[in-house]
């Protein structure tokens, strides 16, 4: 019976420990997993008229400790008709020592929750694409690209409430209604297409609508296509 006992204990014991083992390494690897960074701003004003998002982005990423060879996998912007910005959202890839970070970034201008309202959200998640990387365009590339598309006179953002500037970053197959433009240095260049247009490429799509959200494609809808 005495030797039962003892048995039983030990075994006591280490369970215990075994289970605040697993429970410090699970706490460790969410931390590692999801780091917050210290908060910089995007936009250093809400209003983007004027702005240029390749400057905001050169700023943003030095701040972050950010590399030049980051790539873009995510960009979600919501702006009104006056060229104010009501949300904007976005997904970096960098990779360090062969080691890949993602980093989310969160603004909401016009929430209606009022704690989220103006703040700057940024976390850091070690360890990203353990798979085969996808084809995404460079971060630095997009904005430069995003600036040139945004400041063509053809482009223009008064005939709804509401815009979205949303990208995916990725070279991928477009089938999407609406108007298309190749973007090259000297601006935008129209493209032609038949009924059902398909393309290759890296692409910002502008959409408007009466509201805030949700945005669908539509004729309406304009392409920028990265040449």
């Amino acid at each position: 019976m005495g030797i039962s006992a003892i048995e039983k204990r030990i075994r006591g014991i280490v369970l215990t420990v075994c289970l605040v083992v697993l429970v410090l390494g699970g706490f460790f690897y969410w931390c590692s997993w999801r780091e917050p960074v210290k908060p910089a701003p995007f936009l250093t004003q809400p209003s983007l008229e004027q702005v240029s998002f390749d400057d905001q982005w050169q700023t943003f990423r030095q701040q972050a400790g950010i590399t030049e060879e980051a790539m873009l996998e995510e960009f979600h912007l919501i702006h009104d008709e006056k060229q104010n910005t009501v949300s904007v959202r976005m997904r970096i890839i960098d990779q360090v020592d062969g080691q890949f970070y993602s980093y989310l970034y969160t603004r909401c201008y016009s929430c209606p929750v009022e704690e989220q309202k103006g703040k700057d959200v940024l976390t850091k998640r070690e360890g990203v694409y353990k798979t085969p990387v996808p084809r995404l365009t460079s971060a630095d590339d997009f904005f430069r690209k995003l600036d040139i598309g945004m400041k063509d006179q053809v482009i223009v953002r008064n005939e709804f409430p509401y815009y979205l500037i949303v990208s995916s970053g990725e070279y991928a197959s477009i089938g999407l209604p609406g108007t298309y433009y190749r973007v090259k240095e000297t601006g935008l260049e129209r493209m032609s297409f038949p009924d059902k247009p398909k393309v290759d490429g890296f692409y910002i799509q502008l959409i408007g609508s009466e509201t805030p959200g949700p945005f669908s494609s539509s004729e309406k809808s304009i392409q920028l296509i990265f040449s």
